[in-house]
């Protein structure tokens, strides 16, 4: 055997068993689903919510070397906005091994939901989905946590009370809102909460896309209702705002929910936006010391995931926040010796992240404290109010982290997860009280 024999041979020995190494590397990571929109209306929200989260695990990957020694790894798989491609998604993410997968729509939490009794891989529905899963006696496999819907406007409604001198008797507020399970969500809470405190709630259905919404905002301009409750995603919220604006609506007596907050679209339009309000899971802007790291370690190292045009903007901070949750997820299952879906849904139960904690991995105050168990599968749901500054094309708080009607939104939660048990067929967990596993 001559010298060239022997060097070909090391050279293909070499690339074996790199690849060999490789392959185990990617069969020893630890997996995470997250189902995307991109190529949908909602495209620019889904791949800036991807981008915040793959880039945070890739800085613990980087950092920390994974979690318990492997490395995570992000599985993504494009749902096109559709309830077909969710269910299908969700399949196949379980198929590759994900141990936890997050919906992108309202309607597609909800099949996952369903879906999960018998697939067994939890669902997070994360800032969407089906409210009742905060009941987690009946919905063992999902969760809803940091918050949800019926969170969003219950703190809509603590807000106006506080600017009204806890007195909203004989106001009118109007709820503009894409007819879908999306927008029609939070309608019984508010109509419970119209009844409590006197106010007289006005309907305003938007057929998707909401393309033209002239005739909703005429109704407005004849109502004129105190304040407008927006609950509206992508290219229908720009409508809304623009037309409000049209017919002289005040926009700073407006709030959406969170998935009008889309910044490009804010700006585009221009002062029309200034002064509209929505109610938020989370603070906004970019001065979290995780950023720093960020700065170190992926982005000037080049290995963000997105054009790095999103940095910083509501919802990519949306995605990092998220990102940190699962990894912290994964660290509860890894402590408890079990990262299987098992592992990581026994783990979401047993979730607490401290003010301490949330200092310590760089999120700081870009989110609220959070604590899960058996039962309770959402939290407090802490919300907070922003502001849109036109002149600087930024949100701005408003309001501190409000706390929302708890009895109000418990009681709703548990006729709404009973009616789904009896339906389904589900039993009712027995759950040790709170803190007691």
């Amino acid at each position: 055997m001559n010298n060239g024999d022997i060097m070909q041979k090391a050279i293909i020995a070499a690339l074996w068993l790199a690849a060999a190494a490789h392959a185990a590397a990617a069969q020893d990571s630890i997996k995470i689903g997250v189902l995307t929109a991109i190529d949908s209306a909602v495209g620019p929200l889904s791949s800036s919510v991807l981008d915040g989260t793959v880039d945070y695990v890739t800085l613990v990957n980087l950092r920390d070397g994974g979690v318990d020694g492997r490395p995570v790894e992000v599985l993504t798989c494009e749902t096109r906005y559709t309830l077909d491609g969710h269910v299908d998604c969700y399949r196949e993410l379980a198929a590759q091994g994900a141990l936890v997968a997050s919906p992108s729509s309202t309607e597609g939490a909800y099949a996952l939901n369903r879906m999960a009794f018998e697939m067994k891989v939890p669902v997070l529905n994360n800032g969407l989905g089906q409210t009742a899963v905060a009941d987690g006696a009946v919905f063992p496999y999902s969760f809803g946590f940091p918050g949800h819907y019926l969170h969003a406007a219950s703190a809509t409604i603590r807000y106006l009370l506080d600017e009204n001198g806890n007195d909203l008797s004989g106001r009118k507020i109007g709820f503009v809102y894409h007819d879908s399970p999306f927008g029609t969500e939070p309608i019984a809470l508010l109509e419970r909460l119209s009844a409590k405190h006197g106010f007289e709630l006005l309907l305003y259905p938007v057929t998707p896309p909401g393309e033209d919404q002239g005739e909703i905002f005429g109704r407005v301009a004849v109502d004129q209702p105190d304040n407008l409750i927006l609950w509206t995603v992508g290219r229908m919220t720009a409508v809304s705002v623009g037309t409000a604006a049209a017919v002289d609506y005040p926009r700073e007596n407006m709030i959406g929910v969170w998935w009008t907050t889309y910044e490009p679209l804010m700006r585009a339009l221009g002062p029309a936006a200034d002064g509209f309000k929505a109610v938020n899971y989370h603070s906004v802007g970019y001065d979290a010391a995780v950023y720093n790291e960020l700065n170190e370690r992926v982005y000037f190292a080049e290995k963000a995931h997105g054009e790095m045009n999103n940095i910083g903007l509501i919802d990519y901070n949306r995605g990092l926040i998220s990102g940190a949750y699962l990894v912290e997820i994964l660290k509860e299952a890894a402590r408890g010796g079990d990262l299987s879906p098992e592992g990581v849904r026994t783990a979401m139960e047993r979730l607490s992240i401290t003010t301490e904690r949330l200092a310590e991995i760089g999120i700081d105050d870009l989110a609220p404290p959070l604590s899960m168990n058996c039962a309770d599968h959402t939290g407090e749901g802490m919300m907070r109010i922003i502001v849109w500054r036109a002149d600087q094309r930024v949100w701005r708080h408003e309001t501190d982290f409000i706390s929302p009607d708890a009895e109000e939104i418990d009681g709703l939660i548990r006729a709404q997860a009973d009616a789904f048990a009896e339906a389904a067929g589900v039993q009712r967990r027995t759950c040790a009280p709170a803190g007691g596993g």
